[in-house]
């Protein structure tokens, strides 16, 4: 089957599967896309072909950029620099450079990830396509009240009477689409895929209780909330250390001005964004992974330290995190909104010391699978493929 993939891909770690040493030697913002890349992979392990189209800062990719494997091509196609340009005209130059491109190619399936530019692009192509929502605009737009979610959710509102296929990451996610986004055809749920890239290091835990958060500094990840509890942390526990990775949480971020000012950095190490080995081995280190998202799609951050022996706590009521921790036979579900309780659970997992996870995860894991999720996608093509009138 050839299946084309829309949606971001960042092509250097897809490098071992090109040819030459083109995409390890690109020059550009980290486009992410971890969803995709693995799902690119899986599909490629399986023998299937695979073209994945994305889009990109055209002052990094300033004409198309194909780059070719046996079995994958992963074209990159230029995007506007100002957002009021590209959400202004709801991605109208960059949804025509994708139709253009998915027609040009020619797959069997196409499958657009997210509800944005990408899935517009795929309506417009006027090819059979497929759609997987890996978040709810209305849901983001409620935690980060801005005009840029304003205006994507717009674009959102715009493509959801052409998506006729849909899947979620998570029943909740599709519990969501059909109250917020009044969707009425079937929705199939599909989780994510492990990210095999972070389990390949050795777990290492530190020599002193390390405590791990990989948010970024939206009220969404509730950090500020996290940093409250891990100074009642640091009452019962003065090694302790908690380390906050991502966008945003670097030392000179506002969010750091305030726990400076509260009085609340002691041991709180603002890290910032990392590349995925660096990443990798925080995770390693840790003893715990503490995610006080207050709302989850998913929750990548989950299995991605489960996927690497690092064990988990998460919100009892964030989303999909207790799909995900299955319940909490796979990592402690708690109320995050509450510093308390958040510091109890903390102080909990930390008392049983740089333990690996739950007896069981593996097969829990196995669930999340590179392999399990792309047959779970393979079947959904073949239903949709057969369901769909003949071509030509």
């Amino acid at each position: 089957m050839h299946v084309a993939l829309c949606g971001p891909c960042d092509p250097r770690r897809l490098h071992d599967l090109l040819d030459g040493t083109a995409a390890s030697a690109l020059q550009m913002p980290d486009l992410g896309g971890t969803s995709v890349i693995e799902l690119t992979r899986a599909l490629v392990a399986l023998g299937h072909r695979v073209t994945t189209l994305s889009i990109a800062d055209e002052r990094f990719v300033p004409t198309p950029l194909m780059l070719s494997g046996p079995r994958l091509e992963v074209l990159v196609l230029p995007q506007r620099v100002r957002a009021r340009e590209y959400l202004g005209d709801l991605y109208a130059r960059e949804r025509g450079s994708l139709a253009s491109a998915l027609r040009d190619v020619s797959p069997d399936i196409v499958h657009a990830h997210w509800t944005y530019e990408y899935e517009l692009g795929a309506q417009e192509a006027g090819l059979l396509h497929v759609t997987t929502a890996r978040d709810a605009p209305m849901l983001v737009l409620r935690h980060e009240r801005n005009a840029y979610r304003t205006m994507r959710l717009a674009v959102s509102l715009r493509a959801r009477p052409g998506i006729r296929h849909l899947s979620t990451v998570s029943p909740h996610m599709a519990g969501v689409w059909r109250r917020q986004m009044a969707y009425r055809r079937p929705i199939t749920v599909i989780p994510n895929i492990v990210p095999s890239d972070l389990g390949d290091a050795k777990r290492h835990p530190a020599t002193h209780p390390v405590v791990l958060d990989v948010a970024n500094t939206s009220r969404l990840k509730n950090v500020s909330t996290l940093i409250q509890a891990f100074s009642l942390v640091r009452g019962e526990l003065p090694d302790a250390e908690l380390r906050l990775v991502g966008e945003g949480l670097h030392h000179g971020s506002q969010l750091a001005g305030w726990t400076r000012r509260k009085g609340l950095d002691t041991e709180v190490a603002f890290v910032g964004s990392l590349g995925r080995e660096e990443l990798a081995c925080e995770y390693s280190a840790a003893w715990l992974l503490a995610h006080a998202s207050l709302e989850e799609s998913f929750g990548n951050v989950l299995i991605e330290a489960l996927g690497a022996g690092t064990p988990v706590l998460g919100g009892s009521r964030s989303g999909a995190v207790p799909y995900v921790l299955g319940g909490g036979a796979f990592g402690e579900l708690v109320d995050v909104r509450s510093p308390k309780k958040l510091a109890d659970a903390i102080l909990n997992g930390l008392a049983r010391g740089p333990q690996s996870p739950p007896h069981g995860v593996d097969a829990f894991l196995q669930q999340f699978s590179r392999a399990t999720v792309a047959r779970k996608y393979l079947h959904w093509y073949q239903e949709v493929l057969q369901g769909a009138s003949p071509r030509g």
